[in-house]
């Protein structure tokens, strides 16, 4: 990651980079074997979107609230969390604040549970297994996990105000 990006800058510039991605797909005339292929492909790469943001996130979290120490202990344990699926960000935000889960799911409860879906498809597909979803659902996913990760955004680094 470059030292110029941090918190929200960092997160959009990875989702700059999923949506090229999306759009080089949806512009492209491919046949099912490599659309299926693409559906893959999205699938690990919304996987690794999800995850680094949150990592990200709480990282830029931890260096406004807190001191060095603190940085380097939530950096050392959020390193160690991979694959992130509801659970996992559940232990996260409730090791931060047990409030912010239950927000997350009053408002975002459907899109939350892309997260899983998106985390046991990117599974299935690193352990040489089918991933059985098109590229329209995988699409599905992405849309519905972005706004976790904007929630999250706006929690952990709200934009900064003028």
């Amino acid at each position: 990651m470059s030292s110029k990006h941090r918190g929200r800058d960092e997160v959009k510039r990875r989702k700059d980079r999923l949506d090229t991605v999306v759009g080089q797909v949806d512009g492209a005339d491919l046949g099912p074997e490599l659309r299926a292929h693409f559906a893959r492909y999205l699938t690990v790469l919304a996987s690794g979107y999800v995850e680094q943001s949150t990592k990200e996130l709480i990282r830029e979290y931890s260096r406004t609230h807190g001191d060095l120490r603190l940085q380097r202990l939530t950096g050392r344990h959020v390193e160690k969390t991979r694959n992130i699926d509801a659970e996992k960000l559940k232990q996260l935000l409730d090791a931060l604040d047990a409030d912010w889960w239950p927000a997350l799911q009053e408002k975002h409860a459907d899109d939350v549970e892309a997260l899983t879906s998106i985390a046991t498809l990117r599974n299935n597909i690193s352990h040489g297994g089918d991933s059985n979803a098109s590229l329209v659902v995988v699409k599905g996913y992405i849309e519905r996990v972005e706004r976790v990760v904007v929630w999250l955004t706006n929690l952990l680094d709200p934009a900064k105000k003028l």
